[in-house]
């Protein structure tokens, strides 16, 4: 809370040259229900969420910006369980309102004549890539984008949840993570690009204070490396074009504490493992109307040493459905993470009108060892030995967006979101899932 009170505190008290606050308004409610052929269970979180945006621009070289959000809700334990942006914390007791600092950063704008050239430091949302980076982290980076090329490079750390309804995972304290990537466009919107992730703990945590469920970078030192390529993926920057697509290779090595399901006890291990991501997308005519899909592989072994497993920072969902939507691409109501995975979806996506989009997809999921466990939310699920299908997911979403708001000029967004999550064979403990999530958000 101080550390909140401080950031904001810091911001009010800048002389700005010129100042902008933006405000918005959002309300929602979720249902998570789970369904066996004996019992229901179901968890709710509702929400109303104020958040303010405020930024100087001190001088043309030196920018501020803050933004912090008041939240009040039925329960805190609930809406926290079912925030899939904040995998990495561990809600504290029961509460109806939340304080909570999305970012706190001063930039400062190089004056080298290229189109982007600052240095950020400050709390601050890392956009490397949905896969990557895609998280709040206190840093300092640094970002250039020219004509053909753009990159960055940063070092950082999480340091507090800024929120005061959680904490931070104790296997997620001390880790000091520095990040790079470069891409060039090799033809007009066809580029390449190479990313690289280094994660250290200089903190020793105590494997017997962390659950034996826990896949992720412990008591070690892990690099990634991937190389890959894009055209009109995350974004539809190409006009002429009426297709889109990505791929990405990604290793993964390094050493530290990783639990070995085949001895069923935690041991310090080196790690070699890697991952593939692909999809495709097509407009098939002049209409904003897309199908596409993808596809993702993710090692995984019994003894743990070739699991693959993401940083921890990732959110696995982006803006490759053709529309201004953004898509869950490991099914909304199951979230899988990376890891001993198998999946192949396909979607569809339609901009009905400036105001109306729709999209769903369809989802399969097998484990890539059969040996080792599935995982959701960088957790173990009980599996069957033997059996692969881990399930099926079906995800469908409405949206709504309008520049007046009846006759107010408040530009709204309404938001309709439904998943069902089906099991498989291995995971036949575990019952199936739906959830229905409802928003609606309005600028102020």
């Amino acid at each position: 809370m101080k550390k909140i009170t401080f950031a904001l505190l810091v911001c009010v008290m800048t002389t700005p040259a010129y100042a902008q606050l933006e405000h918005r308004l959002k309300t929602s409610a979720e249902n998570r229900s789970t369904s066996g052929s004996n019992s229901t269970r179901e968890t709710d979180a509702y929400q109303a969420e104020y958040t303010a945006s405020y930024q100087t621009n001190i001088d043309p070289v030196h920018t501020t910006f803050v933004q912090a959000s008041a939240i009040v809700t039925n329960s805190s334990v609930a809406l926290n369980s079912l925030d899939d942006d904040i995998v990495n914390q561990t809600p504290k007791d029961e509460d109806h309102f939340i304080l909570r600092l999305r970012e706190a950063w001063w930039q400062i704008a190089q004056q080298s004549g290229l189109s982007k050239d600052v240095i950020t430091l400050g709390l601050y949302r890392v956009r490397m890539s949905p896969y990557w980076i895609d998280d709040e982290i206190e840093s300092i980076s640094w970002q250039v984008n020219t004509t053909k090329t753009a990159w960055q490079m940063g070092l950082g750390e999480q340091l507090s949840s800024y929120n005061t309804s959680t904490t931070l995972n104790d296997q997620d304290k001390g880790k000091l993570v520095l990040w790079g990537q470069a891409e060039h466009d090799w033809a007009p919107y066809h580029s390449l690009h190479i990313n690289s992730l280094f994660v250290t703990q200089h903190t020793n945590v105590n494997t017997n204070d962390i659950s034996n469920a826990y896949l992720g970078p412990l008591n070690g030192d892990y690099l990634w490396l991937g190389i890959g390529g894009s055209h009109n993926w995350l974004a539809l920057d190409d006009p002429t074009s009426r297709t889109g697509y990505h791929f990405e290779v990604t290793a993964l090595l390094g050493d530290g504490d990783i639990f070995n399901n085949e001895k069923d006890m935690w041991q310090n291990e080196n790690t070699s493992a890697m991952s593939v991501l692909a999809g495709l997308r097509f407009q098939p005519s002049a209409h904003d109307w897309f199908l596409g899909s993808t596809i993702a592989y993710a090692s995984g072994s019994e003894d743990g040493k070739s699991a693959f497993f993401q940083s921890g920072y990732e959110s696995n969902k982006g803006t490759y459905l053709g529309t201004r939507d953004q898509a869950y691409q490991f099914n909304y109501a199951l979230n899988a993470s990376l890891s001993n995975l198998v999946t192949a979806s396909l979607f569809s996506a339609y901009q009905i009108d400036e105001a109306w989009s729709v999209n769903g997809a369809a989802s399969s999921y097998v484990r890539a060892d059969n040996t080792a466990p599935a995982y959701r939310r960088s957790r173990a699920l009980e599996t069957n030995q033997g059996d692969k299908d881990i399930g099926t997911g079906l995800d469908l979403e409405a949206t709504y967006r309008a520049k007046h708001f009846f006759s107010l000029n408040n530009r709204v967004r309404a938001k309709f979101r439904a998943s069902r999550f089906i099991v498989g064979d291995a995971l036949e403990n575990y019952d199936d899932e739906t959830r229905i999530h409802l928003e609606l958000m309005m600028e102020l």
